[in-house]
């Protein structure tokens, strides 16, 4: 029969509205026009430190390794730890004994020096360990824009992305 999808769990339905969507002739949402605000931020001085040596260490790794034996994965780790470096270095995850173990497998086909892929540089990883309490730089500006927004319009609401939900866990405490 024309038009039979079969049942509904074989059936896939997506409903996608947008802020421009109108129902009824109103618009859906009645959103204010975004605003992308855009501050530098200098870290400090243990942050610039664990940055670099994030960097160093896995342009280390790419000029000893071409790309096909560190494989698109590694690439990925290092461009995400560096991302997750600056918004707050406590966001970078230390590699579980298993992780690396399963790297030293003498048995497997990895003839990458574990150092170079996954596990985390010694000085960086003490310097993870060192981090104070007290919020990133990052944090800190942001919660500073923050606040000079809110004196300027109390009754206004703010919306704040990021690709690292831990960050925006971070952030609300």
């Amino acid at each position: 029969m024309a038009g039979d999808f079969g049942p509904l769990h074989e059936r896939q339905c997506l409903l996608q509205r947008s802020k421009h969507t109108w129902v009824d002739g109103r618009p859906l949402l009645d959103l204010a026009p975004k605003r992308n605000i855009t501050h530098p931020v200098t870290l400090n001085e243990a942050e610039t430190q664990i940055y670099y040596g994030l960097r160093g260490s896995a342009l280390e790794a790419y000029k000893k390794y071409n790309l096909n034996e560190l494989g698109y994965a590694s690439v990925l780790q290092a461009i995400t730890r560096l991302r997750q470096a600056c918004c707050d270095p406590k966001l970078i995850k230390k590699p579980t004994a298993t992780q690396s173990e399963s790297l030293d497998d003498p048995y497997s086909d990895n003839d990458i020096d574990v150092e170079d892929s996954l596990v985390l540089p010694l000085g960086v990883e003490n310097l993870l360990d060192a981090l104070p309490e007290a919020p990133s730089s990052k944090i800190a500006k942001l919660l500073e824009v923050l606040s000079e927004l809110r004196r300027g319009s109390p009754k206004a609401r703010f919306l704040v992305f990021s690709e690292f939900r831990q960050y925006l866990q971070t952030i609300q405490t």
